[in-house]
């Protein structure tokens, strides 16, 4: 019976000690530390989304590879303005939160 009273006394000491001390009365709560994240700018987008930079005539473009349908070699080069980046971007964002708000729910049957 004495090692259940010693566990449960030790369970209790060492919930308490991992708790945050309370704060004083009238003293504010400590604020958590601030998370800065800023949005990547679309030039890091591209990059780390495997795009090329590509400048033609002062302009700059993101080019991507992309196989032709029916074939395991051909390839043709998509290249996108900074506007036209940035309108995927903003679509791909909306629907995956679209996404994340409603799901599909598949049932099996």
């Amino acid at each position: 019976m004495n090692h259940r009273a010693l566990a449960a006394a030790t369970l209790v000491l060492s919930g308490c000690a991992s708790q945050q001390p309370a704060s004083e009365p009238g003293m504010a709560p400590a604020a958590a530390p601030a998370q800065t994240t800023t949005a990547p700018t679309t030039s890091e987008y591209a990059r780390k989304q495997g795009y090329r930079v590509v400048e033609r005539d002062g302009e700059t473009y993101y080019c991507y590879e992309e196989l032709r349908l029916g074939s395991r070699v051909a390839q043709r080069t998509i290249c996108l303005t900074e506007a036209e980046l940035e309108a995927v971007r903003q679509g791909s964002k909306e629907n995956l939160e679209r996404i994340q708000r409603n799901p599909v729910r598949i049932q099996g049957g």
